[in-house]
């Protein structure tokens, strides 16, 4: 008996940590920033932003981009996110979906974009790009 009880609190104990660890990797919210209008959304809702044609941003790299993307997305690599984003010309008070490999630069890009004045921005975690592919979202892909 102690050891099923030792064993269920060290489980409690490891998915304790899991939690506090992805918290941890939320950016932290600065004396300026609100961070209201940032929704992390899985990839069921993401398809349904995709089929009502919310504007799509992918924030990964020009080669990834190459490697293949979503038909629906334009290209803002983090690197260089504030200009790109500008010359998309978006409306800062509609939605818009942001993503990348992991889900981790599109959410530092949400950032970004809410305190740019953004108001809705989605961001797809985890998973981000493969996840989508797997559901059958339509992507350009580089011919071989």
């Amino acid at each position: 008996m102690r050891s099923w009880i030792a064993t269920l609190r060290g489980a409690g104990m490891l998915s304790l940590l899991v939690l506090l660890g992805a918290c941890a990797a939320l950016p932290q919210r600065g004396a300026d920033a609100d961070l209201a209008g940032i929704m992390l959304v899985d990839v069921t809702t993401a398809r349904h932003l995709l089929e009502a044609q919310v504007p799509v941003i992918d924030v990964r790299s020009p080669e990834e981009w190459a490697a293949g993307h979503l038909v629906a997305a334009r290209l803002a690599p983090l690197d260089r996110f504030p200009q790109a984003v500008d010359a998309l010309g978006l409306n800062p008070a509609a939605p818009l979906l942001v993503y990348c490999r992991s889900g981790n630069r599109a959410l530092k890009a949400a950032v970004m974009l809410v305190e740019a004045g953004y108001t809705s921005v989605h961001v797809l975690r985890p998973g981000g790009f493969a996840q989508l592919q797997e559901v059958g979202v339509p992507v350009a892909v580089p011919r071989s």
